[in-house]
């Protein structure tokens, strides 16, 4: 289904812009701004807790997952536990 949508927006798109409209910056204006929009959001997004407990870089997860935590106002998290695999390794 989504295939047929991206389908009829991309011939709407060509149908437009060939027999409507000649100008086809404000669309690419558009475009871009999106897409730089989503690049410069990348950045802003935590690493994922369980990439890092994955990757056994357990006290980066618990700040991660700090992070997290106070961003969903839960004042109660504490970083001071360890990860049960953390706990097997030593």
């Amino acid at each position: 289904m989504v295939n047929v949508i991206d389908g009829s927006t991309t011939i709407f798109a060509a149908i437009y812009f060939r027999l409507i409209s000649k100008n086809l910056v404000w669309w690419e204006v558009f475009g871009f701004s999106l897409t730089l929009i989503t690049a410069i959001c990348l950045f802003l997004i935590p690493e994922s807790p369980k990439y890092l407990w994955s990757a056994k870089k357990y006290k980066e997860a618990r700040e991660s997952l700090a992070y997290i935590a106070r961003i969903n106002k839960k004042h109660s998290y504490t970083k001071k536990f360890k990860f049960e695999t953390e706990v097997q390794e030593e």
